[in-house]
C-alpha cells in the first residue's frame, strides 16, 4: 500500500504464467509445478473497475511533476514556459518516447489491433538538456527552461544516450534527431527495450512503426488507459468477479453500475473488452462519489447483488429494495479499482471517519476442526502507531469514504468468515475478517504534495508529517486519493505510461489473488520434523512464491508448542514484544556452493559453469543475475534491471524433508542431542569401522550445535543452525542450474527446483582405517531430475568439500533416472560397500522401473535391475532388508502399474543381487492402483515379512481428481531372501486369498485441546475403527482394506511402531471433497489409522486418547483411525516423559493437535525402543 514502492515490492506477472503452465501440465500429463494440495477451494474475489470518463482524459499530455497549469482549467503541467515541453517525453510522459517499444492494442481472444498508419509528415521528439548541454531528465518543478533547453546543435546533438541505455549489441554513437523525417536513410539508437528493431540499430521504418502505435493506441490519457488495462487483463483467467462502471455516466449519473461482476470467463472477458474499448470522455471528475457508489454496491444483499454466488451482469443499480440472502459465501473479498487522470471535483458530505472509533466486530474461523473467535475495533480517536497513518480529522475526504466501507461490516447477516492477510515486511496486510471493500487507485500520471514512499510512511506512523486537509482541483486530492488507497488496505500507483499501467494492473491482480489463496489456507504447513523438544515446520505462501521454517519448543510432557523458538523470515509477537527474524545473511556474505565444471566452488560470478543454460539478455548468465539470485535485491526496483521483486530470500518449501542433523548446544536439546544412531556397532565382527562407530556416535552427540537442513524452490538446499535459525550453507545442484534464470523473470511461472525429501546417513567411508562420516542425501523431488549427497559431519562448518557427488541422467548409466520423490535408502552390504539405494522415479527416458544402487561414497552406479522396460512406468519408494548384523539382504519397491517387487541382495557379489521371487512380482495388483511409496515390514512369526504398502499417487496435476478406489494391503512373502526358487502361490496377483479387513462408519467424539498459547477449545472428531477379521495363514496369504472415500489414497509411507503396529496416514484432495470453501479445508482431507501390520485387523485395545486428558482409559473410545486435515504427513514422536514399561506413548505432531496413540506392551510383548530408530522410521 505505499504506491509506487510498493508496487515493485510486490511479486509480479506470477498469476498469468502461472495459469500458462498448468493448462501445460495438465496437456502433458506432466510432474505438477505447482502445490497440488492448494490448487481448489478458492473463492474467488470481486472487483469493481471506475473508468474516469471525464473529459480531460481526451488530453495529450502527461507530466511527471503536479501543478496547475494556470490557464484555469485545472490541467496538470508546467505553469508557464514554451509548448515544446509538450514534445518532450522527458516532461510529457505521454509524448512519444524512443525509448519504449510501444504496443499494439489487444483483443480479448489475445490477437492484436493492427499496426498505426505511418506518419506522412515528420515528427519532433524534443529531450530536456540542461544549461550544460548535457541530456538530463526532466528535473521537475516550474517550466522555466527555454528552447535551447530542448534543441541539439551541430556541435551538441539533440540526444546521445548513454551506453547503459542501448540494448546488448546496439550501434554505439548514434544520437537521436529534434525532428524524424518521412524519408531518406537514417539509423536511430536502439533503446534497450526496443526489441521491434531487428538489427543493431532502429530504421527509419521501424521507428515511423512504433511511432504510428503510439499515435493510434498511446497518444492521449483514455487511449493510454484503455491499451494498458486491455494488455493487463487479456492473460487473466477466471480466477476473481469483476464489474465495470464509468465515472460519469453511470455512477453520478445514474447511481448504477454499468456491469455487476462476474466470473471472468472468456465470455465475460470478451464483453469487458467491448465496453472498455468504446467508453468516451466528457464531464466532469467526481472521484469521491463514484467510489461512495460503489461502496453502496457492496452493501447489496440480494441475490442480483456482489455477494451472490451467480450475480447479475447486466446494468444494475447500486442498491436494490429485494430481500437479502444468507446463504452467500461468507469468505469473498471486494475491491475497488479507481482509476482517474486527474484530482476530483466534486462535492461530497461525510463525517471524518479514520478518526472515530468503529464498532467492535466479531467473527469465528475453524482450521482443522478448532473453532476460535476473534474481534476488531479500529480505535481512530487514539493518536498511535497503530493508526496515526490511517487517521485524519478533515471531513468529506475520499480517505474516509475508503475507510467507511472497509471498517463497515458489509454482510452483517453473513457470519465474518474472511481470512485475514498478515502484514509482512513491505505490507501492513489486511486485518478484515468481515465483509468490506478494499480500494485501489491508479493516478494516470499525477502526484500529491507527499512523495509516496516507505519514509513518509514511518513520518505519517511517528506523527512528523500528518494529511493535508484536500481541495478540489488540487495536489492534495492525489494525496487524498493515496489515503483512501491506504485507509482501504490496498495500493496506490501513479502510471505514465501503458507498461506502468500494465504492470500496475497485473500486480494488483496478483496480490488479490494472492489473497485470495490465503483465505483457503494458502500459507500451507507441510512436513513436520521433531528432535524431541523441538518441531520445525515449513511452510509456503503462493503468489508470492516464499518459504519460511518456524522452530517451535515443545512441552515435554504434552509435546504441546510452547513458544516459537525462531523462525527465519518474519516477526513474532509476544506481548508487548515483537521478535523480528531474518535468517538470510547478506549477499555477498552467504556461503553457496555450486559444481563449476570441473569441482566444487562458491556460487557466484565468478563461476564460469554456474548459469550453463541460461538465455541471452537481461536473464543470461551475469554478475547482476548471480548476485540476485545469492539474495541482492538492488535491482528488484525500476532503476534496475527490474529482476522479479521478492517478498522475502527464502523460497517456498513444499515437499522437500527437513533432516535436522543434530548437536547439544542447547539445554532443551542436550537430553537428546537429535543425533542418527544406525546401530552399526553390530555389524559383523572384521568390518572396518565396526569398533569405532559408538564413539563417532558419542562425537556426534557432542556437536555444538545442531543444524536443520531443507530444500526451497529458489534453487538450493539451505541449512540453518539451530540456536537462530540463520542460514550457514546453503547448495545448488548442477542439475537445477539451466533453470534457475527463472526465478528472476518478471514473468515468472512457479516451478519446483530443490523439492524432494532428504535423509541422514552413516557411512565408513574410505580406504581402511575408513572413516565414519555422516551424510545428507537428497533429490531435487519434481524439481530437476538429480540426486546427490553432502558430508554433513560438521554441519556448522561446511566447505565445498562438503558436496560429495550429484547424479542426473546425463551421468553414466543413469539414462533412465526420473524424478526421484521418495527417501533414498542407505546401508551396508555383504559385498563390502556402503550403497545408496532409491527407485529411478517417475517420467524417466523410455518410463523404466528401475532399483539404482550406487556407491555412497562417490556416486558411481554398483549395480542397476531393470524390473520393466514396456514404458510409462517407475519405481518408486524403497523399504531395505537388514539382518541381524544390520547388513543389507534386499530390498522392497512398487512401481506405477500397480506391482509390488522384491529384489535380493544377499550374494556377497553386487553381480548376483537381481529380482527376486524369479523375477515375479510379490503382489501384482490393479493398473490403477500405483504403489508410490515404500512399504512397511513386519517378521511373520512363520518366518519371512509381512509387506503392508498402500496405493495411490499424487504428483501430476490430473491425480487431484482421480476418484479410483485405492487400497491397503498386507502381503506374506515367505520365501528367504538368498532362496533360487519360488513356491507356488507366493507371487499373488489376486485377493482370493487376502483377508478383507473393512472400516466402519463414522464415530464421532469431542474433545478439548489446548493450543500454544495455552488457549482451549473444543473440537469434534471423527473416529472410525478398523474390523478385526483374523487371518487363517495355512490358507491365507495376508489381507486388504478398501478405502471407503472417493478419492482416498496412501501418498505417505506407512510406518511401523514398536515393530507390529502400522501407522497409515490417507488422504483425499480437495476436488473430491464437497466442504465448505470457506472453511479453510482446501488441503483436502485426511484418516489417520493405526493397525496390526500382521493381520490388518485393528488394535485390539484402546489406543487414542480420545477425550484429551492425557491418559488412554476405558472410557476412551476403542477405535482405529480419525479424521484430520490433509496437511502433510503426521510426525510420530515417542513421548519420553510419559512412556511407561506398560505402555508406549506417542504424540502425533501436525499443523494442529491429534489424538495421542497408546500402544500396550502387554499387547505386543515389549516396550523396547531403539536409540532414535523414530527417526529412522519416519523418513519419508
Amino acid at each position: 500500500m505505499f504506491g509506487p514502492i510498493h508496487l515493485y515490492k510486490l511479486f509480479r506477472k506470477g498469476l498469468l504464467a502461472l495459469l500458462v503452465a498448468a493448462a501445460t501440465l495438465v496437456a502433458h500429463a506432466q510432474i505438477a509445478q505447482t502445490p497440488l494440495l492448494t490448487q481448489s477451494g478458492r473463492v474467488e474475489p470481486n472487483l469493481m473497475l471506475i473508468f474516469d470518463d471525464s473529459g480531460s482524459m481526451d488530453n495529450t499530455y502527461i507530466y511527471q511533476y503536479g501543478a496547475v497549469d494556470g490557464s484555469g482549467n485545472g490541467l496538470l503541467g508546467p505553469s508557464g514556459g514554451t509548448s515544446i515541453a509538450q514534445y518532450s517525453p522527458d516532461v510529457n510522459r505521454l509524448y512519444y518516447d524512443p525509448r519504449i517499444k510501444y504496443k499494439r492494442r489487444i483483443n480479448a481472444d489475445g490477437t492484436y489491433k493492427v499496426a498505426g498508419t505511418l506518419p506522412t509528415s515528420s515528427f519532433p521528439v524534443y529531450f530536456y538538456r540542461n544549461s550544460s548541454g548535457n541530456n538530463v531528465p526532466w528535473p521537475g518543478g516550474s517550466d522555466g527552461a527555454t528552447a535551447s533547453s530542448y534543441f541539439g546543435t551541430s556541435t551538441n546533438p539533440a540526444y546521445t544516450p548513454a551506453t547503459g541505455l542501448l540494448a546488448v549489441g546496439a550501434t554505439a554513437g548514434l544520437s537521436y534527431p529534434n525532428r524524424v523525417s518521412t524519408t531518406g536513410v537514417y539509423s536511430f539508437p536502439k533503446f534497450a527495450a526496443r526489441d521491434d528493431c531487428s538489427g543493431a540499430a532502429c530504421t527509419l521504418t521501424e521507428e515511423r512503426q512504433n511511432y504510428a502505435n503510439w499515435k493510434l493506441y498511446h497518444s492521449n490519457r483514455s487511449d493510454l488507459a484503455k491499451t494498458g488495462l486491455g494488455l493487463a487483463f487479456q492473460p487473466q483467467g477466471a480466477t476473481f468477479r469483476i464489474g465495470w462502471a464509468k465515472m460519469n455516466a453511470d455512477l453520478d449519473d445514474n447511481s448504477q453500475v454499468g456491469s455487476g461482476v462476474g466470473l471472468f470467463t472468456d465470455a465475460r472477458k470478451s464483453a469487458f473488452f467491448t465496453w472498455l474499448y468504446g467508453v468516451g470522455a466528457s464531464g466532469s471528475t467526481p472521484g469521491r462519489k463514484a467510489l461512495d457508489r460503489v461502496g453502496q454496491y457492496y452493501q447489496r444483499a440480494d441475490n442480483s447483488g456482489p455477494w451472490s454466488t451467480n450475480p447479475t451482469t447486466a446494468t444494475t443499480a447500486i442498491t436494490s429494495a429485494a430481500a437479502a440472502d444468507s446463504t452467500h459465501v461468507s469468505c469473498r473479498r471486494s475491491y475497488a479499482l479507481h482509476m482517474t487522470d486527474g484530482y476530483y471535483n466534486d462535492s461530497f458530505t461525510l463525517t471524518s471517519v479514520d478518526s472515530a472509533d468503529s464498532s467492535t466486530i466479531t467473527g469465528t474461523y475453524t482450521v482443522g476442526g478448532t473453532v476460535a473467535n476473534r474481534s476488531y475495533k479500529y480505535t481512530g480517536t487514539v493518536a498511535d502507531m497503530n493508526t496515526r497513518m490511517y487517521r485524519s480529522t478533515t471531513a468529506n475526504t475520499m480517505a474516509d469514504i475508503a475507510m467507511k466501507y472497509w471498517v463497515t461490516d458489509l454482510r452483517t447477516d453473513l457470519q465474518n468468515r474472511v481470512t485475514p492477510v498478515p502484514a509482512t515486511s513491505i505490507s501492513e496486510g489486511n486485518p478484515s475478517f468481515w465483509q468490506n471493500m478494499g480500494t485501489y487507485a491508479i493516478g494516470l500520471g499525477i502526484y500529491g504534495t507527499l512523495a509516496q514512499t516507505t519514509t513518509t510512511i514511518a513520518q505519517l506512523k511517528s506523527g512528523t508529517t500528518t494529511w493535508p486537509a484536500p481541495t478540489t482541483n488540487n495536489p492534495s486530492a492525489v494525496d487524498d486519493m493515496w489515503h483512501a488507497a491506504i485507509n482501504g488496505r490496498g495500493q496506490m500507483v501513479s502510471a505514465k505510461n501503458a507498461d506502468d499501467l500494465t504492470e500496475a494492473i497485473e500486480d494488483m491482480l496478483e496480490e488479490i489473488n494472492r489473497v485470495t489463496s490465503t483465505q483457503s489456507g494458502v500459507a500451507a504447513s507441510t512436513l513436520s520434523l521433531n528432535t524431541g523438544t523441538r518441531k520445525y515446520t515449513p511452510n509456503y505462501t503462493t503468489g508470492a512464491w516464499i518459504g519460511n521454517v518456524v522452530a517451535s519448543n515443545l512441552d515435554p510432557a504434552s509435546g504441546a508448542e510452547t513458544s516459537v523458538a525462531w523462525q527465519v523470515v518474519g516477526s513474532v509477537t509476544v506481548g508487548t514484544t515483537t521478535t523480528n527474524y531474518n535468517g538470510i545473511p547478506a549477499h555477498g556474505s552467504r556461503k553457496i556452493i555450486a559444481w563449476n565444471g570441473t569441482s566444487y566452488g562458491e556460487f557466484n560470478a565468478s563461476n564460469s559453469y554456474v548459469m550453463a543454460g541460461s538465455p541471452t539478455g537481461v536473464y543470461g548468465a551475469s554478475t547482476n543475475l548471480i548476485n540476485y539470485l545469492r539474495g541482492d535485491q538492488s535491482n528488484e526496483n525500476p532503476a534496475g534491471a527490474r529482476y522479479r521483486p521478492r517478498e522475502a530470500l527464502l523460497g517456498d518449501i513444499v515437499n522437500s524433508t527437513p533432516v535436522y542433523i543434530g548437536g547439544a548446544a542447547t539445554a532443551t536439546i542436550a537430553i537428546d542431542a537429535g543425533v542418527l544412531d544406525m546401530d552399526y556397532e553390530k555389524l559383523p565382527t572384521g568390518t572396518d569401522g565396526r569398533t569405532t562407530y559408538r564413539t563417532y556416535i558419542n562425537t556426534k552427540a557432542a556437536r555444538t550445535e545442531g543444524v536443520l537442513f531443507v530444500g526451497a524452490n529458489d534453487g538450493m538446499l539451505h541449512g540453518f543452525r539451530d540456536t537462530t535459525g540463520a542460514e550457514v550453507f546453503a547448495f545448488v545442484p548442477k542439475a537445477v542450474m539451466p533453470n534457475m534464470h527463472q526465478l528472476a523473470q518478471r514473468t515468472y511461472a512457479h516451478r519446483y527446483f530443490v523439492d524432494g525429501p532428504n535423509v541422514e546417513a552413516d557411512a565408513c567411508l574410505g580406504s581402511f582405517p575408513c572413516t565414519w562420516t555422516n551424510l545428507l542425501i537428497g533429490t531435487a523431488g519434481a524439481g530437476a531430475k538429480t540426486v546427490f549427497a553432502l558430508d554433513v559431519t560438521t554441519p556448522m562448518a561446511m566447505t565445498t568439500t562438503s558436496a560429495k557427488w550429484e547424479i542426473d541422467p546425463s551421468t553414466s548409466g543413469f539414462a533412465t533416472l526420473g524424478h526421484v520423490l521418495s527417501d533414498v535408502q542407505t546401508g551396508y552390504t555383504k559385498s563390502g560397500q556402503w550403497v545408496a539405494v532409491f527407485g529411478n522415479g517417475y517420467e524417466s527416458a523410455g518410463g523404466q522401473a528401475v532399483l539404482y544402487i550406487v556407491n555412497l561414497n562417490t556416486g558411481a552406479l554398483i549395480k542397476s535391475i531393470v524390473v520393466d522396460n514396456t514404458g510409462s512406468n517407475g519405481l518408486g519408494g524403497v523399504r531395505l532388508v537388514r539382518d541381524a548384523n544390520k547388513v543389507i539382504v534386499g530390498a522392497y519397491a512398487g512401481d506405477l502399474k500397480g506391482k509390488m517387487w522384491k529384489f535380493d541382495l544377499s550374494s556377497n557379489s553386487a553381480s548376483s543381487w537381481s529380482v527376486g521371487l524369479s523375477s515375479s512380482p510379490l503382489w501384482t495388483g490393479p493398473a490403477t492402483q500405483p504403489i508410490t511409496q515404500a512399504p512397511a515390514l513386519v517378521t511373520h512369526p512363520l518366518g519371512g515379512y509381512v509387506v503392508a504398502f498402500g496405493t495411490g499417487k499424487l504428483y501430476q496435476t490430473t491425480d487431484v481428481s482421480t476418484t479410483t478406489t485405492q487400497a491397503m494391503y498386507g502381503i506374506w512373502d515367505s520365501v528367504p531372501f538368498g532362496t533360487t526358487t519360488t513356491p507356488s502361490g507366493v507371487a499373488l496377483n489376486s485377493t482370493s486369498t487376502l483377508v478383507l479387513q473393512t472400516i466402519s462408519n463414522v464415530i464421532t467424539a469431542t474433545q478439548v485441546i489446548t493450543a500454544s498459547n495455552l488457549s482451549t477449545s473444543t473440537i469434534t472428531v471423527n473416529y472410525y475403527s478398523v474390523s478385526r477379521n483374523p487371518v487363517d495363514w495355512t490358507t491365507k496369504r495376508g489381507w486388504y482394506i478398501q478405502w471407503p472415500n472417493s478419492g482416498q489414497r496412501v501418498i505417505y509411507p506407512p510406518e511401523t511402531l514398536l515393530g507390529r503396529i502400522v501407522a497409515v496416514d490417507t488422504m483425499t484432495p480437495i476436488s473430491a471433497v464437497a466442504d465448505d470453501p470457506c472453511l479453510q479445508t482446501n488441503r483436502g482431507r485426511a484418516w489417520n489409522y493405526v493397525i496390526e501390520a500382521l493381520t490388518g485387523r485393528g488394535p485390539s485395545t484402546n489406543v487414542f486418547d480420545t477425550n484429551g486428558n492425557q491418559a488412554v482409559e476405558l472410557t476412551d473410545l476403542a477405535v482405529s483411525g480419525y479424521e484430520n486435515t490433509a496437511d502433510g504427513r503426521t510426525r510420530y514422536l515417542r513421548n519420553t516423559t510419559r512412556s511407561t514399561g506398560l505402555n508406549t506413548v506417542f504424540t502425533p505432531l501436525s499443523t494442529q493437535q491429534l489424538p495421542e496413540t497408546w500402544i500396550s506392551c502387554s499387547t505386543l510383548g515389549t516396550c523396547a525402543f531403539v536409540n532414535r530408530t523414530w527417526r529412522q522410521l519416519y523418513l519419508r
